[in-house]
């Protein structure tokens, strides 16, 4: 199961959002580093995610059809598809609180 490509970028998402704490200025689009943005890291995640089940969906139909996938290949598609899937919610569920937080937050101030 390789999820080196989800891996990195959330890695990429940490450092950018650490440096957007430092400076307390949001990010939107390219800044002038030419650091990716926030919205572009999750947009470039989603799209990855999406791939990935897109793939595994045509192993599946390849199983069923006449090309003849493995079974093996079939479920290692499925499970590579399942894990980016469960790391994208544990990241969405992650920025809902985080969101929830900076709401309250701007409700005291």
């Amino acid at each position: 199961m390789n999820l080196d490509p989800i891996q990195s970028k959330i890695r990429e998402l940490a450092r950018e959002q650490e440096a957007l704490a430092a400076e307390k200025t949001p990010s939107v689009g390219t800044g002038a580093a030419g650091r990716t943005s926030f919205e572009d890291v999750l947009g470039q995640m989603v799209d990855d995610l999406d791939s990935m089940q897109k793939t595994a969906g045509s192993t599946i139909q390849e199983l069923a059809g006449e090309e003849g996938a493995a079974a093996g290949d079939v479920a290692k598609k499925m499970q590579e598809a399942d894990a980016a899937y469960e790391l994208m919610m544990q990241i969405r569920h992650k920025l809902v609180d985080v969101y929830s937080a900076v709401e309250q937050h701007n409700e005291k101030t």
